[in-house]
């Protein structure tokens, strides 16, 4: 397997489109799975390169984990301490990640060992994912810090201290970063709000229950130059923006938790337009040929021109089913993690397939696709551990 999927969103810009790949399209068919039998321990959006698939284990042993993408064995695995479903980058043999524990780490992708480990001051969210571009490792941390780390040996270039949290990944291009923060860094500074609001992430369908909380939501869309430092400009929108941005031809788009996708001029700020999806963005958007892809809370696919008009939307009949992932897209054909399975559709809103694993149920994993296969993670199993039933993750290859 020669292609490559390097890092979440494929690129550093965050387009979600595989140039050059391409991914099943009819008469799909699960070729493996592997799991080290852990429960609830993969979710990370797969990295690959050279002929390996890399994921993270996040409960019991924490491990970033090389697989090999065409037989499914496992080449290395090498434990880091603090992964919880943290999305890899690759640039140049090296594997980059960064930790709830406050360090970043560069593994070699042969072997898995360490080339350098550093610490930081903040915790990184799995939401927080790593971009990497030109000798440059970028990082974001949930108390608003933007981190510009040297790949060789992980000098600190740079650092931005925002003021607002951080629960997403920066997105890269020309020169520039764009980093989405939220609320002030301090929750006791919330003030109470009018109207209940939810974070998702991880087992979303029970935050939906349990994580309410009542307060005034905030928004910021942060501009800076990599090469300086500086924040060129900062944009308010009007609720939480929990989501990485993508940055597409001059154009930023980024959902919002009032219910809209926001198409922004990423040389002044300007709003271009905004469509409504009508329920919090909390999936990232990708963009191809012209065409911009979303989905919503209720597992609908939407295609909305890079002008903000509609061009279809794909509802889901899946029970329970919901879009916070980013898609993929290769080749005229959009995957989407439905969180109860995976679904294809082509360029014009017709579906091609879906695909459930044995559980019917996929965790926050954002599909790679590579070579006419897909990679994703999800569940594979129900166990007894401790006396409890536990879903069991594992990596799915679909061809």
């Amino acid at each position: 397997m020669s292609g490559t999927w390097a890092q979440y969103g494929y690129d550093a810009a965050r387009t979600g489109t595989a140039t050059g790949e391409s991914g099943p399209t009819d008469d799909i068919a699960k070729q493996w799975h592997v799991t080290d039998n852990q429960p609830h321990s993969l979710g990370s959006s797969p990295a690959v390169a050279d002929g390996n698939v890399y994921i993270v284990t996040n409960r019991g042993e924490q491990v970033v984990w090389a697989i090999d993408a065409t037989t499914g064995e496992t080449q290395w695995k090498q434990p880091v301490g603090g992964l919880w479903k943290h999305s890899l980058a690759i640039a140049n043999g090296q594997l980059f990640c960064a930790t709830t524990s406050g360090e970043a780490v560069a593994l070699d992708t042969e072997t898995g060992a360490y080339n350098w480990q550093v610490s930081i001051d903040g915790n990184v969210d799995s939401q927080n994912n790593v971009a990497v571009n030109d000798g440059t490792v970028y990082i974001t941390d949930d108390s608003g810090r933007f981190y510009m780390l040297s790949t060789d040996d992980g000098t600190e270039i740079e650092r931005i201290e925002f003021d607002g949290r951080c629960l997403s990944g920066p997105a890269i291009t020309d020169g520039k970063a764009f980093v989405a923060t939220f609320g002030p860094t301090d929750p006791d500074a919330y003030p109470e709000g009018a109207e209940d609001w939810v974070f998702t992430g991880g087992d979303a369908a029970k935050e939906i229950q349990s994580d309410l909380v009542a307060m005034d939501g905030s928004g910021t869309i942060q501009k800076t130059d990599t090469q300086t430092g500086d924040v060129e400009w900062s944009v308010d929108l009007p609720d939480f923006v929990t989501v990485t941005p993508t940055v597409v031809d001059g154009t930023i788009y980024v959902g919002c938790w009032d219910g809209y996708l926001y198409a922004i001029d990423a040389a002044d700020g300007s709003q271009e337009w905004r469509y409504e999806l009508g329920t919090p963005v909390t999936g990232d958007a990708s963009v191809a040929d012209e065409t911009v892809y979303i989905g919503d809370w209720d597992a609908t696919l939407h295609a909305i021109s890079t002008a903000g008009d509609e061009e279809w939307i794909l509802p889901s009949d899946v029970d329970d089913a919901r879009i916070t992932t980013k898609p993929t897209i290769a080749d005229g054909v959009v995957y989407v993690n439905i969180n109860r399975g995976i679904i294809a559709a082509d360029s014009d809103g017709r579906q091609l397939w879906e695909f459930q694993g044995r559980r019917r149920w996929f965790d926050e994993s954002s599909p790679a696709v590579v070579d006419g296969s897909l990679f994703v993670c999800g569940s594979v199993d129900r166990r007894t551990i401790d006396g409890e039933e536990e879903p069991i993750g594992g990596l799915y290859k679909v061809v």
